[in-house]
């Protein structure tokens, strides 16, 4: 009697192993220096190699709903897509320039779920983000997005205390292998890999969801990022804080169909390459302001930027609101019409008792 046991269960387990087959789909940057690979299969990951130097080893990313549904883990892709772009954006508040060069090649891989994942590739960096089509509001639970470093480099990690954060830390110069759970730091985070190599981890485009933090990753060398869960019961501590006094299960409550934030890596050989990249902004959503007209471009002066630390000037430094508004009064009936249209006062709420301006 023929014995077909075998034979039928290994046709069953390489039909079983087809369906999350492994494939990996790669974009590189224009100028060829900077690779991201998108790895599929029984869990979605990203690497990202610059210069043909591995710097992030495959990083697992994902999103858990609360329906139970875990995108990306496993991620069997359905299809992929690529453009390039080359265009010239001209944003409406000119930070460094009037005109930024826009140009990447854009990998988008499909998978079965009815979601996808966008990639990016730029001279300066990489980014990715999840985008979903599913029907009605969905609820995300968890979201998973690590970042597996090939060494244990130096990190600029600037670490928080609360989740309730003004996001104006100082840089704790560090090893990634130094950071343990529950250290955490709010973004932009910066990797200087051995080489002199800078890798800023940040995010754009962050509407209707939680902002990202960065923690201590499970694998060696490496970070993940850290997502509070929406608030459940708040309370306003002062004129600017609110306390949140117990929290939901989840992240965020949300369209199903819609484009989630970037996860971005911002890529630097020299250190003056971090002041000159607006990779943030080239990823951000357009204006939606009909018009910009107001936007006016002007000059502030605000002594908490530098630290209170004015000497030898013909006038009292520090706070001193009271005298301040008056000052701005006072100058302003002194001008002309268009003269007054150049003076911006950037009030501070909460650094003073009482200031009126007229």
């Amino acid at each position: 009697m023929p014995q077909r046991g075998f034979p039928c269960l290994l046709v069953g387990l390489l039909g079983a192993a087809s369906l999350f087959a492994a494939d990996a789909y790669d974009a590189t940057s224009p100028d060829g220096r900077i690779q991201v690979t998108v790895h599929t299969g029984p869990e979605l990951a990203y690497s990202v190699a610059v210069g043909r130097r591995p710097v992030l080893h495959p990083s697992p990313i994902s999103m858990k709903l609360a329906s139970g549904e875990v995108l990306g883990k496993p991620a069997a892709a359905a299809g992929s897509d690529r453009r390039s772009v080359d265009r010239l954006l001209r944003p409406v508040l000119r930070v460094k320039r009037a005109e930024i060069r826009d140009r990447y090649h854009e990998l988008r891989v499909d998978f079965e779920d009815a979601y996808s994942l966008i990639v990016r590739a730029f001279d300066d960096g990489v980014a990715y983000r999840f985008v979903t089509a599913l029907q009605g509001d969905i609820t995300v639970e968890e979201e998973e997005s690590t970042f597996r470093f090939a060494e244990d480099a130096l990190v600029y990690f600037p670490e928080e205390e609360s989740l309730l954060s003004h996001q104006e830390r100082l840089y704790a110069r560090t090893r990634i292998s130094a950071i343990r759970a529950p250290r955490f730091s709010s973004l932009p985070a910066l990797v200087k890999m051995a080489d002199g190599l800078n890798v800023v981890i940040t995010e754009s485009d962050l509407l209707d969801y939680a902002g990202m933090d960065l923690t201590a990753g499970e694998e060696p060398n490496s970070l993940r990022g850290l997502f509070p869960k929406y608030p459940a019961r708040v309370r306003l501590r002062n004129d600017r804080d609110e306390e949140v006094l117990e929290r939901t299960g989840y992240v965020a409550r949300t369209r199903g169909t819609r484009s989630f934030p970037w996860r971005v890596l911002a890529v630097a050989a020299e250190d003056r390459g971090l002041i000159d990249t607006d990779i943030v902004c080239r990823l951000a959503s357009e204006s939606r302001l009909d018009d910009t007209g107001w936007i006016l471009p002007g000059k502030v002066a605000w002594d908490w930027w530098n630290a209170n630390n004015l000497h030898g000037v013909p006038f009292r430094a520090g706070p001193n609101a009271d005298r301040v508004g008056m000052d701005y009064v006072r100058e302003k009936r002194t001008l002309s019409p268009t003269d007054r249209l150049r003076i911006h006062l950037a009030p501070g709420g909460g650094w003073a008792a009482k200031i009126e301006v007229n």
